[in-house]
């Protein structure tokens, strides 16, 4: 890692690496990466540097960023029980390690919307919230990956998602 990457932390979010360093804990000598939470610059995570795999994910490339806010448009309705389920169960995207796994989500998200608007009935809370936090956490990868203003990714998140409602409403 490279100091000022930024990548996720599962529990603070967005962090940025400071660098490694080296902690004596319970007289052990061990590696961290010292992580700073960009949310609140006062908080600094440390992770053993033999879990950053399992407790961090990197940024999306530009290119593969980019791919991906394209599709929201026209990645295929989904409404099957069993896609249904599985995305029940996630409380917190930043968990989620694949970019695509997390547009998936947005977009079922994004597709339930749509519908509960159609029928006249308000999403369930606790999707709307995961839907509002899918929302920011992605514009601000945007942003980083994009090299844009976070209100410049999030205009043009929900631009698409926008696009895609109009698609869906017409079909």
């Amino acid at each position: 890692m490279i100091r000022n990457d930024y990548l996720f932390h599962v529990g603070y979010g967005l962090c940025r690496v400071i660098g490694e360093v080296t902690k004596n804990v319970n007289g052990k000598i061990k590696q961290y990466l010292k992580l700073q939470d960009v949310q609140n610059e006062d908080t600094y995570i440390y992770v053993p540097i033999d879990q950053i795999d399992d407790r961090t994910r990197p940024f999306a490339k530009p290119e593969v960023m980019k791919e991906h806010l394209d599709a929201i448009i026209s990645t295929p309705y989904r409404q099957e029980a069993k896609y249904h389920e599985r995305w029940k169960k996630i409380s917190n995207m930043v968990a989620l390690t694949d970019l695509e796994e997390r547009f998936d989500l947005l977009i079922y998200l994004h597709d339930g919307k749509v519908r509960n608007e159609k029928e006249e009935r308000s999403m369930p809370k606790r999707e709307r919230v995961l839907y509002e936090k899918a929302i920011h956490q992605l514009a601000i990868e945007a942003a980083l990956a994009l090299h844009l203003d976070l209100s410049d990714a999030t205009k043009y998140l929900n631009g698409q998602l926008k696009k895609r409602s109009t698609r869906l409403l017409n079909t």
